[in-house]
């Protein structure tokens, strides 16, 4: 397995926990990607969901404009 495979199942295994609620461990495992992946729409758009649901505006309001600006 290479780095870009792993950073793909770790992306998933975040929206896993995202979409389970668990918003600390989504928030834990996108963390570690964003040095490496933080051009990625995806990476950033969860990023952003997960910042808005913890009531961290501003940083939900970056990472949500980073994420349109780069689909």
């Amino acid at each position: 397995m290479n780095l870009l495979e792993g950073d793909d199942a770790k992306l998933a295994e975040a929206y896993r926990r995202y979409q389970g609620g668990d918003l600390p461990g989504a928030k834990q495992l996108g963390s570690t990607l964003l040095d490496r992946r933080g051009e990625d729409p995806a990476l950033t758009g969860l990023m952003g969901m997960i910042a808005a649901q913890t009531g961290e505006f501003e940083a939900a309001v970056l990472h949500l404009d980073h994420a349109l600006r780069h689909t």
